[in-house]
């Protein structure tokens, strides 16, 4: 349950809610608590439960190479951009090369509705105070530099998704003092 009003949501708006997680459990196998806990945070934006002063979710997919990181943040992505009836996309990446895997995924697995950026991170000071609807941080170990931080803070979003293969001290303090995560 997630204690959200039936009343004020469309019927098919409602239907697409009631099978966030059977649709995402098509393309991911396992992560049954990280699936729920996406669905709970479109099902609460959906009808505007969130905090005004935070980004509407932040997520952070970790795990090993394979398990549906990617996949995962693409699905969501392609959910809140459906809502939403088209988006800008802010997708950052670590190398160039990770650029033109980023497409194939997008190509494999699709991306609905969206003016989509994909920028390694070296380059992110070229987005100081710009407004994106999502971005995505690949390999978000990568902002643990002090640069980063400070770029990090000065870009301005309504959701963020983080993967990571690792986690540390730094990308957890990173997240809570920029994303809004306890």
């Amino acid at each position: 349950r997630t204690n959200i009003p039936v009343s004020k949501l469309m019927t098919s708006d409602k239907q697409k809610l009631l099978t966030l997680e059977e649709e995402m459990h098509k393309h991911i196998i396992g992560q049954e608590i990280a699936i729920k806990e996406i669905a709970d945070a479109i099902r609460r934006s959906s009808v505007g439960i969130n905090d005004p002063n935070k980004p509407i979710a932040s997520f952070l997919f970790a795990g090993s190479t394979g398990v549906g990181k990617s996949v995962a943040a693409i699905k969501m992505a392609n959910k809140y951009l459906e809502k939403i009836h088209c988006g800008k996309v802010l997708l950052v990446v670590a190398e160039v090369t990770h650029k033109e895997n980023w497409q194939k995924e997008f190509e494999k697995w699709g991306m609905i509705n969206a003016a989509l950026t994909i920028e390694c991170y070296a380059s992110l000071h070229k987005y100081r105070d710009t407004y994106w609807d999502l971005v995505i941080y690949d390999e978000a170990h990568h902002l643990g530099s002090e640069l980063r931080q400070d770029i990090l803070s000065s870009i301005k979003s309504a959701k963020n998704i983080l993967l990571s293969a690792t986690l540390d001290k730094t990308l957890l303090n990173v997240l809570e003092n920029y994303l809004g995560y306890i």
